[in-house]
């Protein structure tokens, strides 16, 4: 079945067919068109004028003195690190505990049945029926 609610509350309407007939051929208008609109003679078109170009000043060097201090710098100081460990690295050796695959997530929420769901076929989506 291929009933909707909204296909029984909202029945399709017939078409109309096509009219019939040669096609007209097009025929340019007679009319003079001189530009002029209702709508641009009902909001004329304000002045535009460029907007000047900004003279950018030169730039000035301040004599203002920077002794490299902020509060941020004397708040906090930087630590000191410590030298990394010298010496050669160790060979990865694996682990020698045995691993059953169990954990203690998985022992805590056991997992529940799950069942495929069945595929639904359904008639492919068409705008207008024909």
């Amino acid at each position: 079945e291929d009933n909707t609610t909204n296909r029984d509350s909202f029945p399709a309407h017939s078409l109309s067919p096509a009219p019939a007939g040669a096609r007209k051929q097009y025929v340019p208008s007679d009319v003079k068109f001189d530009g002029r609109t209702t709508s641009g003679d009902s909001y004329p078109a304000h002045p535009v004028s460029p907007t000047p170009a900004v003279v950018r000043k030169p730039y000035r060097m301040y004599e203002a003195k920077f002794e490299d201090n902020t509060t941020n710098r004397n708040s906090f100081p930087a630590h000191s690190l410590s030298p990394a460990p010298a010496g050669a690295r160790k060979q990865y050796v694996p682990s020698d505990v045995k691993f059953d695959g169990r954990t203690t997530s998985g022992d805590s929420y056991p997992a529940h049945p799950v069942s495929p769901t069945p595929a639904v076929v359904r008639k492919p989506y068409r705008m207008y029926e024909a």
